[in-house]
């Protein structure tokens, strides 16, 4: 924080400024976030490589897919 006098044409007055730096931890946002995320969509994937008669794998697969992806955003906005 520092101090700095501004001159205008009105006048001179003086003013605070500050600077804010924000960090981030990566590791936590790839652990809690970037790799679930990753496996859930592979997992997803998998229900390309099942045969076409066994539609309720597929389905029970997908609907699996959902709820994950649906309680990993409400965790993570916690």
């Amino acid at each position: 924080m520092r101090k700095i006098r501004a001159i205008f044409v009105m006048g001179e007055y003086s003013r605070l400024v500050s600077y804010f730096l924000f960090k981030r931890n990566i590791g936590f946002y790839i652990i809690q976030i970037y790799l679930p995320s990753i496996l859930i969509v592979v997992i997803s994937w998998v229900s390309f490589w099942l045969s076409r008669d066994a539609t309720p794998a597929r389905v029970a697969l997908g609907v699996t897919t959902v709820l994950t992806m649906t309680t990993l955003m409400t965790t993570t906005n916690k």
